[in-house]
């Protein structure tokens, strides 16, 4: 459950930058209520990961388009690295980033 709490306030942190703040808590309610952030996340599995670093990786990107600056870009790239840790298709949201 601790996975999905951070995985929730990943989610929160990439809504304060893309919608405004009405539909900010609708946002995170409409990924509470998806199924694997709550009935799948009781019972751990590898896949329960990409709840983080995907949205992470998101995070991570967004702020680097906004601020283009070198530790931005470390960021992004650790990111992608702990990301890709996860799962290796992550190879393709890593080649959309670039």
């Amino acid at each position: 459950m601790a996975t999905l709490g951070c995985g929730l306030v990943i989610c929160w942190l990439i809504s304060l930058r893309v919608v405004d703040r009405r539909r900010r808590l609708l946002r995170c309610g409409d990924a509470r209520v998806y199924p694997i952030f709550n009935f799948k996340g009781f019972k751990y599995n590898p896949d329960l990961l990409q709840l983080v670093t995907l949205p992470l990786l998101v995070l991570a990107y967004l702020h680097a388009f906004e601020k283009r600056s070198l530790r931005s870009g470390l960021w992004l790239g650790l990111a992608g690295a702990l990301a890709l840790m996860t799962k290796y298709w992550v190879l393709t949201m890593i080649g959309a980033i670039e």
